[in-house]
């Protein structure tokens, strides 16, 4: 047998190896379709990865310990010690200090005694006020709802407790020099009428005359400016 080159055998050998060489190189890209075959072949290993997360969410959700949150307010009014004055005229309390004050160490300390005598443990509190609102809102948060209940209760009396002691040491500050200096012209009072009474000649008396009226007219502007100072009993806080 004789092996003869055809025609065919002389034509552009490259071009057939080029050919082939092209279809190995060009790979189709994966389509959306070839994404949804991977993930429906593998649905079972998704889904039982998907149920262990949730088990373990779950689980730590459960193991958790649960919280209670109280809130009370307490509406800060403006101190006024004239009770004929009237309310609008008083400079509104400065809230950021009032905020501090509400969780200051002696609020504190006056808020777990009132716990102490329920035998309650006293919660963590926060206090803010909103803006513009003359509020303080004061949150309790515990494990234990009676006692979120009761501390933010008992923070709300304990400010408001303090305050009041704060305002009448302030009403007293007021009230004091003023009853002091009556009790000053109650005695020169004494002491010019008496001197009145032994005065020999008529320009000693026409001099304590004049003290006497002077000091009378102290005496009037002094007890009116008592008089309009607010009663310890009707203080607003």
């Amino acid at each position: 047998m004789t092996w003869e080159r055809t025609q065919d055998d002389h034509s552009e050998p490259g071009r057939w190896d080029g050919r082939m060489r092209t279809m190995a190189g060009s790979e189709a890209s994966p389509s959306f379709h070839d994404y949804l075959s991977v993930l429906w072949r593998r649905k079972w290993y998704i889904a039982l990865v998907v149920l262990i997360a949730l088990g373990v969410a779950l689980a730590y959700s459960f193991r958790q310990t649960p919280k209670y949150e109280t809130t009370a307010q307490v509406l800060v009014l403006p101190v006024n010690f004239s009770p004929t004055e009237p309310s609008g005229q008083q400079s509104p309390p400065n809230m950021v200090n009032e905020v501090e004050v509400a969780t200051s160490g002696p609020v504190t300390e006056l808020a777990a005694e009132r716990l102490d005598a329920e035998n309650l443990v006293l919660a963590a509190v926060s206090v803010e006020t909103p803006v513009t609102s003359g509020l303080l809102v004061i949150t309790a948060t515990s494990t234990d709802p009676e006692s979120a209940a009761a501390t933010a209760n008992a923070f709300a009396e304990s400010y408001l407790e303090f305050r009041r002691i704060v305002v009448l040491e302030d009403l007293r500050a007021v009230n004091d020099p003023i009853e002091d200096r009556l009790g000053e012209i109650n005695n020169e009072l004494v002491q010019a009428q008496q001197d009145l009474l032994t005065a020999d000649t008529e320009s000693a008396r026409a001099a304590l005359q004049i003290s006497l009226g002077s000091l009378f007219s102290q005496r009037s502007l002094l007890e009116q400016k008592l008089n309009e100072l607010v009663l310890p009993e009707n203080l607003r806080v």
